[in-house]
C-alpha cells in the first residue's frame, strides 16, 4: 500500500513541476510532417556524365495552413526513383541532394529505373534556408557511365517534419 502512495505522489509532483512550466497565454506549437513530391527533368544530357538540371522551390505551404509560422523545419528522409522513361536499366555513381542551402545526401547511389531507394540522410534543420513557404533544392549527379538517354526524369520525394505555432 506504501508504493501505490508514493506513485500517487511522484505522478502528482511530475504532472505539478511539468505544467507549472508552462507559459500562459503563449503560442501552441505543433509537429507536422508531410511529403512532397517533386519530378528532377535531366533534359539535353545525352552522353554526358554530370546532371544537374534546375529545380522550381518546392511549395511546403499546406504545412501553414492554420498556423502562424514555422518555428522548426527538418528533412527526415528522402525517396529517389529512376523514372521509367530512361533508356537504360539504372544509374549509377555520386548523387548530391541539397535544400535550403544544407547538403541532404552525397554519396554514390545506384538507381534502378523504376525502383524507388530510400535514402539515409543526416537529419538537416533548414529552416534559415528556406523563405515563406518554399525550400529551394538543388540536384546534382555525376554517373558512373556517360547517360545514354536525352530526356528523362528522376522523382524525388521529401519527408518534412515541421514545428509550426
Amino acid at each position: 500500500m506504501k508504493n501505490f502512495k508514493f506513485v500517487k505522489i511522484a505522478f502528482l509532483l511530475i504532472a505539478v513541476v511539468a505544467f507549472s512550466n508552462c507559459e500562459d497565454n503563449g503560442p501552441i506549437q505543433s509537429v507536422v510532417v508531410d511529403e512532397f513530391e517533386f519530378p528532377v527533368d535531366v533534359l539535353g544530357m545525352s552522353g554526358e556524365s554530370i546532371y544537374g538540371p534546375t529545380i522550381p522551390p518546392v511549395d511546403i505551404s499546406k504545412l501553414l495552413e492554420n498556423v502562424s509560422s514555422f518555428v522548426g523545419l527538418k528533412i527526415i528522409d528522402a525517396t529517389v526513383t529512376l523514372g521509367d522513361d530512361y533508356s537504360g536499366d539504372k544509374i549509377a555513381g555520386n548523387f548530391t541532394l541539397i535544400a535550403g542551402g544544407q547538403t541532404i545526401f552525397d554519396q554514390s547511389e545506384e538507381f534502378v529505373k523504376g525502383t524507388p531507394k530510400r535514402i539515409d540522410i543526416l537529419v538537416k534543420d533548414i529552416l534559415a534556408g528556406i523563405s515563406s513557404s518554399k525550400i529551394p533544392v538543388t540536384v546534382k549527379g555525376e554517373s558512373s557511365t556517360v547517360l545514354g538517354d536525352d530526356d528523362f526524369t528522376i522523382k524525388v520525394i521529401i519527408r518534412v517534419s515541421a514545428i509550426v505555432e
